[in-house]
C-alpha cells in the first residue's frame, strides 16, 4: 500500500504498529461507498427550436483512504463523506436567420452539501456550496472567407458560487466567487484542410469577509483578468483520418480553495495553508493530434508539451499541525509533456444491440522546475477501459481503470493543453473537490 520511501520509514520505526504498516497490501481500508440518484427531465423539440429542463438528486456515502501515521505526531483517521446534491439544468435553442443561425442558452444550478464523519459517526465539518452558471451563445450562419466555408459562435458566460465550511475544524472561511467570460470560436473549412481559432476573456472576483475565522477576522477581495487563446489546424491525410496541430496560451485564476485555506481538512487528511497573494496561472502549449474513424472503430491519439508560469500547487512542508501533515499552496514554474491514446471498436451486433470495447491510456511527465521535483498528485500513467452494450433505448456496461502511483498521493489530473474548442467550452458548476 505504501510507497517505497514510506515502507522504509515504517520498517525503521521503533513502534511495532508502525512497522506492521510496511506489509499492508491487497485491500485499502476505509474505501467502501454507497450511493443512489434519481433524475427527471422534460423537453420539447421542434423542427427548429428546442427547450428542456432536468432535475437530478444524488446522495452518496464513501470512505476516504487512510493516510497512515508514519511520522511521530501524526494521527491516522478513518473519515467518511456523507454528500448530497440537487442539480437543475435547463437549455433552449431558437432558430434565427440572417447573419446568425441560432441562439442557445444554458443554465445550471447546483446545491451541494457534505459532512465529514468522524470514526464515531459524529459530524466533524460541513461543506455547503451553491452555484449557478449561465451561458448564452450566438451561432453564425455559414458563410465564406478566403475561399473556405466559415462558421463560428460567440457568447458570454456567468458563474456565481457561494461556499462555506462550518465546524470546529473549518479550514476555509465563507467565500464567494463571481466569474464573467466572453468568448468566440471561428472555423474555416477548406475541404481537406480545416482551421480553428478561439479567444476567451475571463474576469473573476473572489471575496471572503468574516469577523472571526480561527480567531482572526478575514477581509480579502481579489480580482483577476485573464485572456486565453488557441489556434489549430488539421489535414485529412486519407479518408477518415486527420492529423492536426494546436497551439494555445491559457490563463487560469486561482480558486478560493487555493487562496484562502488555513486549517485541518479531514477529507484530504492534511493541514492546508493557502496563499492569498497567488496570481494568474499561465501556460503555453502545443499538441499534435491524430484522429481517425471507420466502419466499427474510432481512434484518437495526441502528444503534448506545456510550459507553465506560476503553476499553483500544494507542497508538503514536513511540519505537523493538529496531528496532520502541513501542505502549503504556492506557485512555481512547471513543465508537462505526455501522450494519450484512446479508441473504441464494435465487437458484435446482435438483435439490435451493439457490443463495443473501448480503452484509454495516457502517460504524463509533470515536473516543477528549478529542481523542485515532480508535480504533486499527478499519476504518471493510467489506463481506462470498458465493455458497453448499446441499443436504441438502453445502454449498459462495465468499466475498469488503473493508475500508477506518483511521487505524491494521486488525486486529480489537470489537462495541460487546450484546443480551440476547449477554450470556448463552458465550465461546470462544481461541488467542492474531495481529494483522497
Amino acid at each position: 500500500m505504501l510507497t517505497r520511501t514510506l515502507r522504509e520509514q515504517a520498517r525503521a520505526s521503533d513502534d511495532p504498529e508502525v512497522q506492521a504498516l510496511a506489509d499492508l497490501r491487497n485491500r485499502l481500508p476505509n474505501t467502501a461507498s454507497r450511493n443512489w440518484s434519481v433524475a427527471g427531465a422534460l423537453a420539447w423539440i421542434g423542427d427548429e427550436d428546442d427547450f428542456g429542463v432536468a432535475v437530478t438528486r444524488l446522495n452518496t456515502l464513501y470512505g476516504v483512504p487512510v493516510r497512515f501515521a508514519i511520522a511521530p505526531g501524526e494521527e491516522a483517521e478513518e473519515v467518511r463523506i456523507d454528500a448530497a446534491q440537487t442539480r437543475v439544468d435547463a437549455r433552449a435553442g431558437i432558430k434565427l436567420g440572417g447573419p446568425f443561425d441560432k441562439f442557445s442558452a444554458r443554465f445550471g444550478f447546483a446545491d451541494y452539501e457534505h459532512a465529514e464523519l468522524e470514526d464515531t459517526g459524529e459530524v466533524g465539518t460541513r461543506f455547503l456550496s451553491r452555484g449557478l452558471e449561465t451561458r448564452l451563445e450566438l451561432a453564425q450562419s455559414e458563410g465564406s472567407l478566403l475561399g473556405a466555408k466559415w462558421k463560428g459562435a460567440t457568447g458570454a458566460q456567468v458563474l456565481v458560487r457561494n461556499f462555506n465550511v462550518i465546524g470546529e475544524e473549518a479550514f476555509l472561511p465563507e467565500n464567494k466567487t463571481v466569474g464573467l467570460g466572453l468568448f468566440t470560436l471561428q472555423e474555416l473549412d477548406f475541404g481537406k484542410f480545416k482551421a480553428e481559432a478561439s479567444l476567451r476573456y475571463e474576469h473573476n472576483r473572489i471575496s471572503a469577509r468574516v469577523d472571526d475565522f480561527r480567531g482572526a477576522p478575514v477581509d480579502i477581495g481579489r480580482y483577476f483578468n485573464g485572456v486565453s487563446g488557441s489556434i489549430g489546424g488539421s489535414y485529412e491525410v486519407v479518408a477518415g483520418w486527420r492529423v492536426g496541430v494546436n497551439l494555445s496560451r491559457t490563463a487560469r485564476a486561482p480558486a478560493a480553495e487555493e487562496l484562502l485555506p488555513n486549517g485541518p481538512h479531514a477529507g484530504t487528511q492534511a493541514f492546508e495553508i493557502g496563499d492569498p497573494t497567488l496570481g494568474l496561472e499561465k501556460a503555453l502549449g502545443a499538441e499534435l493530434v491524430l484522429r481517425g474513424s471507420g466502419e466499427g472503430y474510432r481512434f484518437e491519439s495526441s502528444f503534448y508539451v506545456t510550459r507553465f508560469s506560476d503553476y499553483v500547487n500544494d507542497v508538503r512542508t514536513g511540519d505537523i499541525e493538529d496531528g496532520l501533515p502541513v501542505f502549503q499552496y504556492g506557485a512555481a514554474d512547471a513543465r508537462y509533456y505526455g501522450i494519450e491514446a484512446q479508441g473504441e471498436v464494435d465487437l458484435a451486433h446482435v438483435h439490435g444491440v451493439t457490443v463495443s470495447l473501448d480503452a484509454l491510456a495516457d502517460y504524463v511527465n509533470a515536473q516543477l522546475l528549478d529542481g523542485l521535483g515532480p508535480v504533486p498528485r499527478i499519476p504518471p500513467f493510467r489506463t481506462l477501459g470498458g465493455v458497453t452494450a448499446k441499443a436504441a433505448r438502453a445502454e449498459g456496461g462495465s468499466r475498469w481503470s488503473t493508475a500508477r502511483r506518483s511521487a505524491a498521493p494521486p488525486c486529480w489530473r489537470r489537462r495541460p493543453t487546450a484546443s480551440p474548442r476547449s477554450i470556448s467550452r463552458p465550465s461546470i458548476v462544481r461541488s467542492p473537490t474531495i481529494r483522497a
